[in-house]
């Protein structure tokens, strides 16, 4: 079946992310209840993290985000940190869950372009070491945030500032 031409060309879920009022207890929740991890945890802050914008407005934000793999599919849990952001929204309104769903198909820019062209605005974006990241409104057609981002392929994200649970050492 052909897709409709306005559709964004998406191939892959990606990413499924919940947004946590504690990180390291989300961490926690996540291993003992499923097994799920070990978690690579990072900061976006300033400088790493640059042109940051809420509903295309300059504001500055931050988060401490943790990321694992469940098979294919990437499980990120984020907590808000400095600044207004799409995630204290959330919580504010609805508590923790599940936020939004990264999405991986054709290019940025004609991702982008699909969902302009549906009338979809863009909530938040940002860019942590070279990887812009941006938040559709898809709320309303899909009950959840899409994620779109352009990830360089010679630019690799750094090495966690953690990783937990920590790596047994070889005995």
């Amino acid at each position: 079946m052909n897709r409709p031409d306005n559709a964004a060309p998406i191939d892959q879920v990606f990413q499924v992310c919940a947004v946590v009022n504690d990180l390291r207890r989300a961490m926690e929740q996540y291993w003992t209840v499923l097994g799920i991890g070990p978690w690579r945890i990072y900061t976006f802050q300033p400088p790493a993290l640059t042109d940051m914008r809420i509903g295309g407005e300059p504001k500055p934000f931050s988060m401490k985000i943790a990321l694992t793999e469940i098979g294919q599919v990437q499980w990120e849990l984020v907590e808000p940190l400095d600044g207004p952001s799409i995630y204290k929204d959330f919580l504010r309104e609805k508590g923790e869950g599940v936020h939004h769903v990264q999405f991986v198909g054709g290019t940025f820019d004609g991702c982008m372009a699909a969902f302009g062209s549906q009338g979809i605005q863009t909530l938040m974006t940002g860019t942590f070491h070279g990887r812009t990241f941006a938040y559709l409104d898809t709320e309303p057609q899909l009950g959840v945030i899409a994620e779109v981002v352009r990830k360089p392929s010679d630019r690799p994200l750094p090495a966690p500032e953690e990783v937990w649970p920590a790596p047994m050492a070889p005995g």
